[in-house]
């Protein structure tokens, strides 16, 4: 039983599900079997849910809701959902909330009467903070910082003071550049290190760095254009 703050009640079952960031044999039996069976399927980009649908053997049409998606398009799916007694959502890659469409549609959700439910499973997040062998008493989730450099360069001061392990979440293309505004808050003189994970879980091209910052910076423009999280060890 839970609480969502609406006198609506909706006798839907809405589950929020992880999807693989690497490896698709980390889908649980319950997730497969919650996305093969649901009358509604919520995903957030064609081309990465179709291909995944395939290999996991359940070739099945799926609604679309991601950053493009208006107050019209809530209102469709809206109807969709109150259709349906089972309804499935996804984001391409990990855990639904977490820098993606999710962080949108999950409170209209709870906005509109429905209870939510959730199937875990695989989490860059998790992984980060696993493999990093750095304190996680306590961390702060960074998520994705602004795109203007100067505001992003005030944004990693404000959050470095804080002197949390600090979990930050980027785009293949602008990792590295991530990677290079840190440099001069991770000198030398910072007992600091960071740790890069790039395709964490693949089988064949996960990567990891664990240590100075100065000795990363010169393996920079090998590394691939690849999903990353970067963690910077707290004091």
């Amino acid at each position: 039983m839970s609480t969502t703050g609406s006198n609506q009640t909706k006798k839907v079952k809405i589950y929020i599900i992880s999807l693989p960031i690497g490896n698709d044999a980390d889908l649980s039996y319950r997730a497969k079997e919650i996305l093969e069976t649901a009358d509604l399927l919520i995903g957030e980009e064609s081309k990465f849910l179709s291909a995944f649908l395939k290999r996991i053997g359940i070739p099945r049409k799926f609604i679309l809701y991601n950053e493009h998606s208006n107050e019209k398009d809530f209102q469709e799916l809206l109807q969709e959902i109150r259709n349906s007694k089972v309804v499935a959502f996804v984001s391409d890659a990990g855990l639904p909330n977490l820098e993606d469409p999710g962080r949108s549609l999950i409170p209209k959700l709870y906005d509109s009467g429905f209870e939510l439910d959730f199937c875990p499973g695989a989490s860059s997040l998790d992984a980060g903070l696993a493999l990093c062998g750095f304190s996680t008493r306590p961390f702060t989730f960074v998520g994705l910082l602004p795109r203007e450099p100067e505001i992003r360069k005030q944004e990693l001061t404000r959050y470095l003071k804080l002197n949390h392990t600090l979990v930050i979440l980027e785009t293949p293309y602008r990792y590295k550049k991530i990677i290079e505004d840190l440099v001069p808050f991770l000198n030398k003189n910072s007992n600091r290190r960071i740790f890069l994970g790039l395709h964490l879980t693949h089988p064949s091209e996960q990567w990891m760095y664990r240590g100075k910052i100065e000795n990363l910076i010169p393996l920079l423009q090998q590394l691939p254009k690849a999903p990353p999280i970067i963690l910077i060890e707290g004091k």
